[in-house]
């Protein structure tokens, strides 16, 4: 069974809050070396508002923390301040303005993948099946238990976080109690509920380790598509490992780890299908742009409409687990071998600096003028554009 290895976790039980703490702060002002230009494909200044966008090389370090080892865990922002949890059980937050961080508490087990805030409460989980809702003003924390673990992040909305545990169990739960749970009976792989929810309007849309989208409303199952149907090998996985995508319209689209690319309406008929190659990071939706980074290290986009591929581009040798993000029309897609590249919005390649050989799981952050990527070592780096 082709199932792809995603850097494994993180979470964890209460212990209790710590007192503010300093960490190591070090490379501030250093520039980043080996700044690539790859095959020429660097729009020339002047040719480009590209140089008047805030981040092009050569990239400075600002700040860079040492924490606790990082798998999947992406930074989550609320207000002025970003928080993140490590490996050891310790979530952190960090002052956007200064840059200054701290620990705040720390659990019983590592906090593997990242977390949602909604109405002032920040959630999260550990990899021994507790949920956790922080109520950030107060620094209070309250903890459920989940009947499996939970391998992959929440979502949030209206003050409440929903969880997919990986016996294909969904929880919805507010700043004190679980609301609801449903278990989804379909499932029959052996490790499940990798794929986030995702919000389509009223509904939860809930992907399943069988293929199967699931359409939620108030804890009810409303509607199912098998989206990965049978193929002839029952040994091939048709996992759905990467949280669905939705436009504005309504409309969803998957990618399975078994190399399908497909799209559904908001009444889930199929709308098209593409053979691809397996994929688990999070999607990008750009105007008429669905933006795929898979495990064989390529960047791909595809007609929204139509799902024609429109181009694609190798960045990488090893699988692109961590997410990329879109930023004036521009690509950043960080890797396991510890670049960050930048994609145009074409798939042109304009340039790629090496940041950290440990390599990088999570996405990127942009805020406030500053560029964060999280380290799979545990450093965690603030960086900003020296242009």
């Amino acid at each position: 069974m082709k199932r792809m290895i995603i850097g494994f976790f993180l979470f964890a039980a209460l212990s209790g809050c710590a007192k503010e703490q300093h960490f190591n702060i070090s490379n501030i002002g250093k520039k980043i070396q080996n700044s690539t230009v790859l095959a020429g494909n660097l729009i020339e200044k002047g040719t480009s508002n590209w140089y008047n966008k805030r981040f092009s090389p050569p990239l400075m370090i600002n700040k860079s923390y040492s924490i606790g080892r990082l798998s999947k865990q992406n930074i989550t922002v609320y207000g002025n301040n970003l928080y993140i949890g490590d490996e050891d059980g310790w979530l952190y937050k960090i002052a956007a303005q200064n840059g200054k961080i701290i620990k705040l508490l720390k659990v019983d087990h590592g906090i593997g993948f990242s977390g949602c805030i909604s109405e002032g409460t920040l959630y999260f989980s550990d990899i021994d099946r507790n949920i956790y809702s922080y109520n950030i003003d107060k620094g209070s924390l309250t903890k459920h238990q989940t009947g499996a673990p939970v391998y992959s992040a929440p979502t949030c909305s209206k003050g409440k976080a929903y969880f997919l545990d990986s016996n294909q169990t969904l929880y919805a739960v507010d700043k004190s109690t679980i609301l609801w749970n449903n278990h989804f009976l379909n499932a029959r792989i052996e490790m499940k509920g990798e794929a986030s929810p995702v919000i389509n309007g009223r509904n939860l849309i809930v992907a399943t380790d069988d293929g199967f989208l699931y359409k939620i409303r108030n804890g009810n199952v409303i509607q199912s598509v098998e989206a990965n149907p049978a193929v002839e090998d029952p040994d091939t996985a048709k996992d759905i490992d990467s949280r669905p995508a939705v436009d504005i319209l309504g409309n969803i689209y998957i990618t399975t780890v078994n190399g399908i690319v497909a799209s559904f309406d908001k009444n889930f008929h199929f709308l098209w299908k593409k053979v691809s190659v397996p994929a688990a990071a999070d999607l990008i939706l750009s105007p008429n742009e669905l933006i795929v980074s898979d495990l064989d290290g390529n960047i791909s986009s595809y007609d929204t409409d139509t799902g024609n591929l429109l181009w694609k581009v190798n960045i990488s040798k090893k699988p692109l687990i961590g997410s990329a993000v879109m930023l004036d029309k521009t690509i950043y897609q960080p890797t396991l071998n510890g670049y960050l590249y930048a994609i145009s919005e074409n798939g042109r390649i304009l340039w790629r600096e090496m940041i950290d050989g440990s390599g990088f799981a999570s996405k990127p952050v942009f805020y406030d003028g500053f560029l964060y990527l999280s380290a799979r070592s545990g450093r965690i780096y603030r960086m900003k554009s020296t242009k």
